[in-house]
């Protein structure tokens, strides 16, 4: 059997947010074939909500997996490539509107062939670490890997960085928050799922 050792990365927060009490000793778990083939079946398990699958087909499901995993508009050439560009700190709204913002955004890019370019320090970057994936053990290089890969988008440090792109399309965010793309409704899921 292996031993996995865990990172001390788990932090209890009290309802303020600060942070409680950390993990003093990195976890050791101890990993048999039988976790191993656990953890591959429920990586492959169809999609289930409240734990009632919705009325898709696994293969319909596992094929819409594979049709929007592959980053496709990240392998052009930048000479090739428009970008839609989310920086600046000014949002419209809350964090409700922030994340329909962002979403948007990832539509946006799907209906106009375009990647959604993020620049570093932006109010999508506060946001999303905020909410979910947080940046473990301070390695912010790792997380923005993680990050880009995730939502097949590209992180920028700095705006010259993006001069070798073909087009670079700027939207506010109340912009992006009142866009309605131009799919219809099943297709828009199925995305956005």
């Amino acid at each position: 059997s292996t031993q996995i050792t865990d990172p001390k990365s788990i932090y209890l927060k009290d309802d303020d947010g600060a942070i409680k009490s950390g993990v003093d000793d990195a976890t050791i778990l101890e990993v048999t074939q039988d976790t191993v083939a656990t953890l591959l079946r429920a990586s492959q398990k169809p999609l289930a909500i409240c734990d009632r699958a919705p009325p898709i087909l696994k293969t319909t499901d596992r094929n819409i997996r594979k049709k929007y995993s592959g980053c496709e508009l990240l392998k052009k050439p930048p000479e090739e490539t428009t970008l839609l560009i989310l920086e600046g700190l000014n949002t419209f709204g809350r964090t409700g509107n922030n994340l329909i913002e962002l979403l948007h955004a990832f539509q946006y890019g799907r209906d106009h062939d375009a990647v959604v370019a993020i620049q570093h320090g932006s109010w999508a970057t506060h946001m999303v670490p905020k909410m979910w994936m947080a940046v473990q053990d301070g390695d912010i290089h790792s997380w923005i890997k993680f990050f880009e890969r995730t939502f097949c988008v590209k992180i920028f440090y700095d705006n010259d960085d993006m001069s070798r792109y073909k087009k670079i399309i700027p939207m506010e965010t109340r912009d992006l928050f009142m866009y309605r793309g131009g799919r219809n409704l099943g297709e828009y899921v199925e995305f956005q799922g």
